[in-house]
């Protein structure tokens, strides 16, 4: 059950990371990318909750 709490607390903490950026800061290229970095660590985090849940 640990895993599962760890996995939500990346999933909330991302998205606030997430909700501080503008979308003007977007149009920094470092910027941008940090931003697809937290969305893709958020993403693995929800697949694998996913498949906690499934198994």
């Amino acid at each position: 059950m640990a895993v599962i709490g760890r996995l939500l607390r990346i999933i909330e903490e991302r998205e606030a990371l997430l909700d501080r950026y503008s979308p003007n800061e977007l149009s920094d290229i470092k910027t941008y990318y940090s931003a697809i970095y937290l969305l893709q660590t958020q993403a693995q985090a929800l697949i694998d909750l996913t498949q906690r849940r499934l198994r």
